[in-house]
């Protein structure tokens, strides 16, 4: 991730999204999420997730709330030639993600 909710994220917070399959897993910035997801359309919905339950200090818990509470509707998918892709909630919030390398 580059930013959730138009905000950097924490560089001590790692995050990480992953698909396989029909699958999607990741981090983002505290708990350990899972949940199968659908594309259609350049529309992602995703869910139910699943995570585990830890409590983190600061930006963590901020962070996952953010992304949690977008990825809780459908959202768009937009690519982008720097490899960056952001996924656009109905409500205009986002998360920026870059491609591992």
């Amino acid at each position: 991730f580059v930013s959730i909710g138009g905000i950097a994220v924490a560089a001590d917070r790692p995050t990480a999204l992953q698909f396989e399959g029909a699958r999607l897993s990741g981090s983002a910035g505290c708990n350990r999420f899972s949940g199968g997801y659908a594309v259609s359309d350049g529309t992602l919905k995703a869910g139910p997730l699943m995570a585990t339950e830890m409590a983190c200090p600061g930006a963590g818990m901020t962070q996952e709330a953010a992304f949690f509470k977008l990825m809780a509707t459908p959202v768009s998918l937009t690519f982008a030639d720097d490899g960056t892709l952001t996924l656009t909630g109905s409500e205009g919030r986002t998360a920026v993600l870059r491609r591992a390398i």
